[in-house]
């Protein structure tokens, strides 16, 4: 299992999630956000313009942003993992066809 924190950021403001949750895979954590996205957008009276839960890693390492109330099948970039940088490599460049 792997920590997750799932911190919401509006246009000047990031709340951020001191505990984190422990979940199997990074697609687990989108499951997460995007159920608690809905819930967000459903209530009439919260305003979510401008909203976007960034999904970190334990070292403080984006792994996905997600705005919320966004359309998400118009807009498949918002949903794409940040690339890593390790040791001067992207991951980018490990999942190219050789």
């Amino acid at each position: 299992m792997t920590v997750y924190f799932f911190h919401l950021r509006s246009h000047d403001l990031l709340l951020e999630d001191g505990e984190g949750t422990d979940l199997p895979s990074l697609q687990a954590a989108l499951l997460q956000v995007l159920q608690t996205q809905s819930e967000l957008a459903a209530e009439p009276e919260t305003d979510v313009g401008g909203l976007a839960f960034e999904i970190t890693d334990s070292s403080r390492r984006l792994l996905l942003r997600v705005p919320v109330g966004a359309d998400l099948q118009s807009r498949p970039s918002t949903l794409q993992p940040k690339p890593r940088m390790d040791a001067g490599h992207s991951s980018m460049a490990a999942n190219r066809p050789v």
